[in-house]
């Protein structure tokens, strides 16, 4: 009889638990979101975007006139945009320029061309840079590497895109005409693929871009909500815009450039936003049992993170960043940025594939070393003498530096040893 009392109990509290979780996950969210001056990048690739519109366009002019079929990839390429990624009549007008553009670039000379190309790779490279800086990932890949990178995704990920979209509608097209399916259900099937395509393209993007591991759920889910966000905001600026029509009362014909300059803006905000949610869902689970703030807390982290370490080692494995998060019960931001400063001090070093292990031998690391790093140190020789209190501060801190440095000339793998 008291088992109804109970499960309601018990229901109430895992909803509580829940309530709880989300707020931590907001808050922690818009955290992230302020701390990676989001709002101020958005302005700046905005502007950006803006300079690297015909570059771009040219671009992918040149390369898929190479393909078959050029005609049909660039009709899909220019609807899609047009219904999905660019505002009412302020994009069609803003697109019949950049092409405009991009045919007379054709007579450019070898520096002009040059500086088209400079400008589209230019955008690439701060696109990269934001999004490591949202992961706090300060480690870049090397220079050829991520030129090839920027021309292979400037050179065919719009063909790419083209051609996923023309044949997923054209197999809708004919998959409703077999079946005399009615028009709203072909203009249902049509925004799916909308929604599906984006939210792969900003998955990849999540998931590819950062130099750092990323879980393909975690990106997939933040790439469904940034393409479900962006179409999302494309109406209600449609709506704005119809009922509101300031920006056009007051520039007229010229109104088509503020208003493209302001839709790039917002668009910008959603997409880094979703880099965003995919950068902190991670650390959902730490929100349960986090490491609280203290004195210390620095040195503390970092002897989880090489206790770990020498288990990998141990092992003959690795670590990745969500194991050692785990383990230290902090953000993933903290870890890397601890891993970092192990590593410029080469104790711990990075893989290709993004885990980490010990750059020396367990025995050959000394918890001094480490202490050094995150906790107490000797300061600067100073140029001038010191004198009164300053100088028998100056002595009992190196007396008590030399203390700790004598109690903490240990190894590393005795931090393993003690703690299984």
């Amino acid at each position: 009889m008291n088992s109804r009392p109970d499960s309601g109990h018990d229901f109430r509290q895992r909803i509580s638990g829940m309530a709880v979780s989300v707020r931590h996950l907001l808050v922690a969210i818009w955290r992230r979101f302020q701390e990676g001056h989001c709002a101020q990048v958005a302005a700046s690739l905005a502007f950006t975007t803006l300079l690297s519109l015909v570059p771009f366009v040219t671009l992918v002019a040149v390369v898929s006139s190479k393909f078959p079929q050029s005609a049909h990839l660039d009709a899909a390429l220019r609807g899609f945009l047009l219904d999905n990624l660019l505002p009412d009549k302020a994009g069609k007008v803003i697109a019949g320029y950049a092409i405009q553009f991009s045919q007379k670039a054709t007579n450019l000379t070898i520096a002009g061309a040059f500086a088209l190309v400079v400008t589209a790779v230019l955008l690439m490279k701060t696109i990269d840079q934001v999004l490591n800086q949202i992961w706090m990932v300060r480690s870049r890949r090397p220079w050829a590497t991520r030129l090839a990178a920027y021309w292979m995704a400037l050179s065919f990920g719009p063909i790419l895109l083209a051609g996923g979209v023309f044949l997923a509608s054209a197999m809708l097209s004919m998959s409703l005409n077999i079946v005399n399916e009615p028009v709203w259900l072909e203009a249902a099937g049509l925004r799916f693929i909308s929604v599906a395509v984006l939210s792969g393209v900003f998955a990849m993007l999540y998931y590819a871009v950062p130099h750092c591991s990323v879980r393909l759920g975690d990106a997939v889910v933040a790439g469904v909500l940034a393409a479900v966000g962006l179409l999302v905001m494309q109406r209600l600026f449609s709506f704005y815009l119809i009922h509101f029509p300031s920006y056009t009362l007051v520039y007229g014909a010229f109104a088509a450039v503020p208003i493209f300059l302001l839709w790039l803006y917002l668009s910008w905000i959603v997409i880094l936003l979703g880099a965003v949610v995919a950068a902190v869902l991670p650390e959902r689970n730490l929100r349960r049992r986090p490491l609280p703030v203290f004195p210390g807390r620095r040195l503390y982290v970092a002897l989880q993170i090489i206790a770990e370490l020498v288990d990998a080692q141990r092992e003959g494995g690795r670590r990745d960043v969500d194991v050692l998060a785990d383990v230290a019960r902090c953000g993933h931001g903290e870890v890397r940025e601890l891993l970092e400063v192990l590593e410029c001090a080469r104790i711990a070093a990075r893989r290709e594939d993004g885990g980490w292990l010990l750059a020396r031998a367990a025995g050959d690391v000394l918890l001094v070393e480490v202490a050094r790093l995150f906790a107490w140190n000797l300061p600067a020789s100073a140029s001038l003498p010191l004198a009164g209190s300053e100088a028998g501060i100056d002595s009992r801190w190196r007396d008590l530096v030399r203390a700790l440095d004598a109690a903490a000339a240990i190894p590393i793998d005795t931090l393993a040893a003690k703690r299984t």
